[in-house]
Parts: C-alpha cells; sequence; structure tokens
C-alpha cells in the first residue's frame, strides 16, 4: 500500500523544481483562479478536485469529468514552469494563441482536445500573470464553464482522488482562504494528513464560519479547520519550548508545527465539542512526544513546561 505524501513533501517539491518564489506563484495563483472560478458557480464546490496521484511533483485539477490543468514537475523547462490546459475552441480570440511564444498546441499528448465540450489543450509557458489573465484565462475559464454545464459533478470515481493539502499549500503560499470541495454535503477532506504522531485523519468538516470557537467532532476524528483555528491563535509557534520552525529553518520550516488534542483522543465521546483555544495547543515534534512519553497519561504543558526547568 502506497504511503501518503505529506504536505512537507509537496511544499519541497515546488520550492526545489521552482526556486525563484514568483514562478511558484504564477503557477499556484492559475490553479487558485480555476478553482475560485468554479467554485463560484451554484453547488460548483461538488465539481472539482485537485490531486497529485500520490507524486509531490505532479498536480492536476478537474472538472466534472474532464482534468482541466496538469503540473508536471518531472518534466521542468529550461525558462519558465509549464502548465498543460484546456481551452474553449469556439471562442474568438483563440486564434491569438497560434503563433505566441507562449502557447504549444498539444498535438501528441493523450487528450489533446475535448470533443464533448468543444475544448482544444495545450501548454501555457508560465511567463506572467498579465498574459494569463488577458489572453489565456479567458479562453481556459469558458472551457470550465462548459465542462460544468456538461456534468452533474466531479465523477464519483474521481472524488477520492481529491488532496485538501494541495489546497492548503496553495491558501499558505498565496494569502488565500479557498475552500476545499464537498461532494453531496461531505467534505473532500478525508485524505488530510499531518505530521503529528498522534493525528487522525477526518472524514466530514463541520466548522464553520463565523463559528470561532466550538467544532463538532466525532470520536478519533480530527478537523483540520479546528488546526487552524488553534494555529491561527497562538501562531506556529511551541507553548513548551518557544521554537519557531520559520525563524529558525527559514522557509522550509514556514508554518511547520504540530498541534496536540489536550484532551485524549481515546478518551472523546462522539459529539464533543472542541474549543480551539481551550482544547488544542500548537507544540514542536519533541515536545508533543515528550507529552505522550507516558503511555495513556499525557503530561500537561505546564508539567512539561516544569519538567524542562527541572523542577
Amino acid at each position: 500500500m502506497k504511503q501518503k505524501i505529506t504536505y512537507q513533501q509537496i511544499k519541497h517539491s515546488f520550492y526545489q523544481s521552482y526556486p525563484d518564489s514568483n514562478d511558484r506563484n504564477i503557477i499556484l495563483r492559475i490553479f487558485a483562479d480555476s478553482i475560485s472560478y468554479i467554485s463560484s458557480f451554484e453547488k460548483g464546490d461538488k465539481y472539482w478536485c485537485i490531486s497529485c496521484d500520490n507524486d509531490p511533483y505532479y498536480a492536476q485539477l478537474m472538472v466534472g469529468g474532464n482534468v482541466m490543468i496538469i503540473l508536471n514537475m518531472h518534466s521542468l523547462s529550461k525558462n519558465k514552469p509549464t502548465l498543460w490546459l484546456s481551452a474553449d475552441k469556439e471562442k474568438s480570440n483563440i486564434e491569438q494563441l497560434n503563433n505566441n511564444k507562449n502557447w504549444c498546441w498539444d498535438t501528441e499528448g493523450e487528450y489533446p482536445d475535448y470533443p464533448s465540450i468543444n475544448a482544444q489543450n495545450g501548454f501555457y509557458l508560465c511567463s506572467d500573470l498579465e498574459y494569463w489573465n488577458d489572453f489565456i484565462k479567458p479562453l481556459h475559464f469558458a472551457s470550465i464553464d462548459k465542462a460544468y454545464h456538461k456534468y452533474k459533478g466531479l465523477r464519483s470515481s474521481s472524488q477520492h482522488k481529491h488532496d485538501p493539502k494541495l489546497v492548503k499549500y496553495i491558501n499558505d503560499q498565496l494569502g488565500l482562504n479557498l475552500a476545499q470541495p464537498c461532494y453531496e454535503g461531505k467534505l473532500a477532506a478525508s485524505t488530510y494528513y499531518i505530521d503529528n504522531p498522534d493525528d487522525i485523519s477526518y472524514s466530514e468538516q463541520s466548522y464553520k464560519e463565523g463559528t470561532v470557537k466550538k467544532i463538532t467532532v466525532n470520536r478519533y476524528e480530527r478537523d483540520h479547520a479546528a488546526r487552524q483555528a488553534c494555529v491561527d491563535h497562538y501562531g506556529a509557534v511551541c507553548q513548551v519550548c518557544n521554537i519557531d520552525f520559520h525563524k529558525q529553518y527559514g522557509d522550509i520550516g514556514e508554518g511547520f508545527i504540530h498541534v496536540h488534542h489536550i484532551i485524549p483522543l481515546h478518551t472523546i465521546q462522539e459529539g464533543y465539542e472542541v474549543d480551539p483555544i481551550k482544547d488544542l495547543v500548537p507544540l514542536c515534534p519533541n515536545c508533543h512526544a515528550m507529552i505522550h512519553r507516558i503511555k495513556n497519561t499525557p503530561l500537561s504543558v505546564n508539567e512539561l513546561k516544569q519538567r524542562m526547568k527541572g523542577e
């Protein structure tokens, strides 16, 4: 069974492939713009997924039954990052792409076009956002629009492929708040993994906008929204030893922190309401491991602080 890739692996792959932050941000902005666009439609959040096929150097955005964007970091351009994109063939300005140095039609791939939505696919050399906004985005959005009206939602066979870690990475890098997709009322977050020793994956998000302090979770369930609310309050800083991984290690440590559930998971009853400020606390991996060092009897944050001081 393949091991799930981690958030840090995704972050590292982008940083390694595109050390220029401007190149990274152009790619992520194109993904973000497309996700925002399809999400703006009625029930648009059930039409898409972004996945990496368990490969941190690969990402694709699917809408309905069609792949709309592919990023393959295994095949890097010597100049600028390149994305495979779908474009609407019926738009009058599509002819402008024929002789443009930043665009190349896909003539040898598995899906050079989508006859069902009358779209043609190609490769965009991501030189700058101005060209994306002025020329590529209108054609690409028109293709997304057709996919939305062609299908009734994302194919059920593709829903499990969604990887929320990619959405989190886009949000973290661009300072956005893109929501995860939702299929038939169920958040597509079952594949979200945090690199904590006692984190449990969760299957449904019940954290609602405007509810700042309480989140309903089920037994053995960990809600990423609660985790994020905790980090937003305390910062990504260990509450025992005060290490800040961003200050200590630079960009690679940005946002890295464990979140400890003060009430042991095995004691949580169904329907328990979590207060992200009172019930969760950010800890570094070392302090988190030490708190759980005594089996079934976790130390409190204050107890671990006292041990550090030799008291």
